[in-house]
């Protein structure tokens, strides 16, 4: 009876990870404590200047308008994805709704894992493909800054919000939408990445992405909105707008966003206040504004992290 030949043992540097990966590790952790860092000077000097006193003096209906801001936050992301994949795969939007709060609670960890972790989810129980996967982020960051870059700009040009605001933003809009299209459409993108430029090539699910994004920037800045009145100061529609924005981009370092959100808004977004007196409330504000999201993601976190194992395993079952 012959031996097969016995595999070589790895070597010590095969067994290390790669120090491209340690090295990306350790700047997400730095990130996260650097995070933490600028929280805690926020709530420092929302503390130090006794930015809570308005507190008590708030109604429940304003504590339920923050929560019901979120939550047409969290359903509007949701419909965002569904609507960039729908031309080109069927993934149902209950599912899709659920794994997005599944999302947004891994992307309170130290290191941030919930792209990755929507990736290895509907690689394994919906066999979508790593280059559609991907180039579903791409169309998603595309639409995404197309439509804030289109928000900030109509907000520059004309600072008043009212109808001719509404006016130009929507002709923005429309310019923007009719870009991607045409790019998406373009023979050069056409047919690659199995499909991927195909989700910024139908003008009907475009249009409905961008106005789910719309919904989803107007809960955000609703849910500031919110948190400024129940501290007992007024919030104008154009500093809402500018602030929406700031904390909206903010969301999307790669380090995580718990600190720099707050840090974003509180300390760079009040250079951009109309009124300067809502600066010694600001931080304040930025600390309920991420409270009513927490309040909100983690109990439908939990219950859509569940969910996802049970679908996980599942799918292994299957295959």
């Amino acid at each position: 009876m012959t031996q097969s030949p016995s595999q070589p043992e790895p070597t010590e540097k095969e067994q290390a990870p790669p120090a491209a990966s340690r090295l990306q590790a350790g700047v997400k952790i730095a990130g996260f404590v650097i995070g933490i860092g600028l929280l805690a000077w926020i709530i420092s000097d929302a503390i130090a200047g006794q930015q809570f006193a308005g507190l008590a003096d708030a109604s429940w209906q304003q504590y339920a308008a923050l929560l019901g801001c979120t939550m047409i936050s969290v359903v509007a992301n949701g419909g965002i994805f569904w609507a960039i994949i729908r031309p080109v795969a069927r993934v149902p939007l209950w599912d899709i709704q659920a794994v997005n709060a599944g999302v947004n609670l891994l992307n309170y960890a130290p290191i941030r894992i919930g792209m990755p972790a929507r990736i290895a989810h509907h690689r394994r129980v919906d066999g979508l493909a790593y280059s559609l996967l991907f180039g579903w982020y791409a169309a998603l960051g595309c639409l995404m800054f197309m439509t804030l870059g289109c928000v900030l700009l109509a907000t520059l040009i004309r600072p008043q919000v009212d109808a001719w605001w509404a006016g130009l933003l929507a002709g923005l809009l429309t310019l923007g939408c009719a870009a991607c299209v045409y790019v998406g459409s373009h023979r050069l993108l056409a047919g690659r990445w199995q499909g991927a430029s195909g989700m910024i090539a139908s003008p009907r699910w475009v249009v409905l992405a961008v106005l789910l994004r719309l919904v989803d920037m107007t809960a955000y800045g609703g849910r500031l909105y919110v948190a400024v009145a129940i501290l007992g100061v007024d919030l104008s529609l154009r500093d809402a707008v500018y602030l929406t924005v700031i904390s909206m981009v903010s969301t999307l370092a790669p380090i995580g966003s718990v600190g720099f959100r707050e840090f974003a808004v509180a300390k760079l977004g009040s250079i951009l206040l109309a009124d300067p007196s809502l600066t010694s409330h600001l931080d304040a504000a930025v600390l309920l504004d991420r409270a009513g999201e927490v309040v909100v993601f983690i109990p439908l976190g939990v219950a859509a992290l569940v969910w996802m194992a049970r679908r996980w395993r599942g799918a292994g079952r299957e295959s």
